[in-house]
């Protein structure tokens, strides 16, 4: 929301605000399995694992990994059965790279359901995944 010119928050302009969390872990599993079932190989693959992994991430930076595993794929630095341990190799480097979110990001996004008195359990998850309670 901090990033809207505020002459577009004004009433009568965007009045539905519709929080939009990140995946939870069972919605991270879904996306792996989405985006990695477009790789055309043997996989050998615990999205349990991976979920685990990648808390915190929004579905795009799920997106990016599978993509940069694909890439990989393409340039034949795994050229056998695709594995857990591949794509968590590019989890790690996306964690350390940076991720699509930061805490104040998370901070500022819980303070705004709080304004609009949202009452989703996702918030706790939330709250629970980035140690904000």
């Amino acid at each position: 929301m901090s990033g809207i010119d505020s002459a577009l928050k004004r009433s009568g302009r965007l009045d539905w605000k519709i929080p939009v969390f990140p995946p939870d872990r069972v919605e991270r599993i879904d996306l792996f399995k989405h985006y990695l079932s477009k790789i055309d190989m043997n996989q050998l693959i615990n999205f349990e694992i991976l979920a685990d992994k990648s808390g915190r991430f929004t579905s795009s930076d799920i997106e990016l990994v599978c993509r940069e595993v694909r890439n990989a794929i393409l340039l034949e630095e795994i050229n056998s059965a695709l594995t857990t341990s591949d794509v968590i190799t590019y989890i790690n480097n996306l964690q350390d790279g940076g991720l699509s979110l930061n805490e104040g990001q998370v901070k500022d996004f819980l303070e705004e359901c709080r304004r609009m008195s949202v009452k989703n359990p996702k918030l706790e998850t939330l709250k629970l995944e980035w140690g904000l309670y």
